[in-house]
């Protein structure tokens, strides 16, 4: 196991709004406790907690207001400040972003000024709550990564370390890049080919991560169909639907607990997002086998070669690319294959094990300049 690195048991404490399997930071909080705890001394610090599977994880609920999105976060900031004071001293203190004021190590899971300037840059009208989102936490931000506190940071993709740098000065020595890494056994292609029929493509995300140009490029490519898997509200997609007369091509489903079952069911997944940190989702659709469609302002794109693993565009709103990347996997079944199981290899390397060997590695260091310094 990663746990079982050299060195001694180490006590630590991780701080994230949600412990849960279903997204984001909760997802890597889970999995990372989950191959600790066999060797060290783990705590997890949250609001809300899933009940599966955390024997041996000793929890403490963290109070926080969560009327909205800055309530919440600011509440549960005092709040798991004042628990970290209760419950210490820890050797590693993990922060999954703005969580806790006294962290050692601090995860990014997102770099927000990016990632409302690209919004911005999309043309997406921010809402006064989203305005005022703005106004209150990318200051926080900038002081969370601010180069002279001291802290080792992990950011979960290239793309997020070169935005801390290039927005906050952060040093490069002191960022880790570790990706998320992926289920491999959940997440894996399925058992048996599909029948022949019109290919099935899979989006899976926020909406507004270009699911209008998707449905634009796919009124131009008609041997395929669309499943889309989003907690969004799809009222205007729905609308650009019956606009592009797109009909029963495009299918609207919630989220779901098993989402593998619909990355099984697909023949390739695009997703041109105008920005994400990683994209976890992508990662996911490669373990299934199934070949990617994504822009360059993925962190995970840095894992697809284009024309390898699946198409990367040099722009989200490339609608022609787009177009172009559906039409060669919509029309030949022998390159899905071919690139869905170069997308799986790639995939294989990127395990939740990996992560957690190399976060390890942080915390060994952390541990060890704390020693020297106490």
């Amino acid at each position: 196991m990663p746990s079982a690195a050299k060195g001694p048991p180490l006590r630590i404490a991780f701080f994230v709004h949600d412990l849960a399997e279903d997204h984001g930071d909760a997802r890597y909080v889970t999995e990372l406790a989950r191959r600790f705890r066999e060797d060290h001394e783990v705590h997890v610090f949250a609001n809300r907690f899933d009940a599966r599977d955390s024997g041996g994880v000793i929890r403490h609920w963290v109070p926080a207001l969560r009327r909205n999105a800055i309530t919440g976060i600011l509440s549960f900031y005092a709040a798991a400040s004042r628990r970290l004071a209760e419950h210490g001293p820890f050797d590693v203190v993990h922060a999954q972003g703005i969580t806790v004021r006294e962290a050692n190590v601090v995860t990014a899971h997102i770099c927000l000024a990016r990632w409302f300037e690209a919004q911005e840059k999309a043309g997406y009208r921010h809402t006064k709550g989203q305005r005022a989102f703005a106004a209150v936490m990318t200051p926080m931000e900038r002081r969370l990564y601010r180069p002279d506190r001291g802290q080792q940071y992990i950011a979960v993709s290239a793309r997020i370390r070169d935005d801390l740098a290039s927005l906050y000065g952060l040093r490069p020595e002191h960022v880790s890049v570790i990706h998320h890494g992926v289920d491999t056994g959940r997440f894996h292609p399925p058992s048996e080919a599909h029948e022949p029929g019109e290919p099935r493509g899979l989006y899976v995300g926020d909406l507004r991560k270009g699911i209008h140009f998707v449905l634009q490029a796919l009124s131009e490519v008609p041997s395929a169909s669309l499943d889309v898997v989003t907690r969004s509200d799809s009222r205007a997609a729905r609308e650009v639907c019956r606009q592009l007369g797109l009909g029963d091509r495009v299918r609207f489903h919630p989220p779901s607990q098993t989402i593998e079952r619909h990355y099984r069911q697909a023949d390739f997944f695009v997703l041109p997002t105008p920005y994400d940190s990683f994209g976890l989702v992508i990662v996911e659709a490669m373990a299934s086998g199934l070949p990617v469609v994504t822009s360059r302002e993925a962190g995970a794109a840095a894992l697809v070669r284009s024309g390898e693993e699946g198409f990367v565009l040099d722009a989200w709103n490339d609608v022609s690319g787009l177009k172009e990347a559906m039409r060669a996997l919509a029309s030949d079944a022998g390159v899905r294959r071919k690139m869905g199981a170069a997308a799986r290899a790639k995939a294989e390397t990127v395990t939740w094990d990996r992560t957690a060997a190399e976060t390890l590695e942080v915390y060994r260091r952390v541990a060890r300049r704390h020693r020297r310094s106490a």
